[in-house]
């Protein structure tokens, strides 16, 4: 049987989370009320982030991410998964990534040319932040000061749904 998998192209520095599925197997339905149709995509990111945090003995070079970047990530994603549900909104799937210092990071994409992307390093002295890449002329912008509010916003405005708030 055939597979996809896919994969996010990131540095060497960057341990990518793949995920394989079946090309002909459709999905189970799935019978739930709109909350929880809602909170899929952040029971996806719950998921992938559990299984980073197991260690690879197939990799020595493989650091799983600190209790400080689990704690912070989840704060933030469990914040901004709030606002979007609070609006009826689903929460977006995204890929879990860790550095190789225990730091983690999400990305979201639209396509090829619009993604957001959270960034939250591996202690308190590591930076974090969000970056939003607009398309392919622009260089993006980063935004230091992590507010759940914004990246629901920007989450939304990659989703289609409305303007960001700035």
């Amino acid at each position: 049987m055939e597979t996809a998998t896919e994969h996010t192209n990131v540095s060497s520095d960057w341990v990518a989370f793949e995920r394989t599925q079946s090309l002909h197997e459709a999905p189970a339905p799935v019978v739930c009320d709109e909350r929880a149709d809602g909170a899929l995509g952040l029971k996806v990111i719950y998921d992938q982030l559990k299984n980073l945090s197991i260690p690879d003995s197939d990799n020595d070079e493989f650091v799983p991410p600190t209790q400080h970047a689990i704690d912070r990530f989840l704060d933030i994603i469990v914040s901004t998964a709030y606002q979007l549900m609070s609006q009826r909104i689903a929460v977006p799937r995204g890929q879990v990534i860790v550095d190789y210092k225990g730091g983690l990071r999400i990305e979201w994409w639209s396509g090829r040319d619009f993604c957001v992307t959270l960034v939250v390093g591996h202690d308190e002295n590591a930076k974090s932040y969000v970056f939003v890449k607009l398309d392919k002329q622009h260089a993006g912008k980063v935004n230091e000061r992590i507010l759940p509010v914004r990246l629901a916003s920007q989450l939304k405005r990659l989703s289609g749904i409305q303007p960001s708030i700035r």
